[in-house]
């Protein structure tokens, strides 16, 4: 099964499996590994779309698959107004807004 690791960290390693795999990136697993990913927060790697209206579909106001989708976006077709608009969704701090918010 093909699975997405979404971050935080910049790359992890899974000795059992022989994997090494980048923020963004995506790894073949065994399918019985697949289950215990997937409760870790790695994503269904067959889910990210490609067309600009699918990626802020699939993202919706999520950081975790924004991720996801830039650094595919940015290993791939590097289009500037998606990069910028999820970067920014990355960048967004929700805890910092209510803060401000309630000033």
């Amino acid at each position: 099964m093909k699975l997405t690791y979404p971050g935080p960290l910049e790359a992890v390693s899974i000795p059992s499996l022989g994997l090494t795999v980048k923020r963004g990136g995506s790894a073949d697993v065994p399918d019985e590994a697949a289950p215990q990913l997937l409760e870790q927060g790695w994503l269904d790697g067959d889910e990210v779309p490609t067309t600009i209206d699918e990626v802020k579909a699939w993202v919706g106001d999520d950081p975790a698959r924004a991720t996801v989708a830039l650094a595919a976006e940015q290993a791939g077709k590097d289009r500037k107004t998606l990069v910028d608009w999820l970067s920014g969704l990355i960048d967004t701090n929700p805890a910092d807004q209510a803060t401000n918010e309630g000033a």
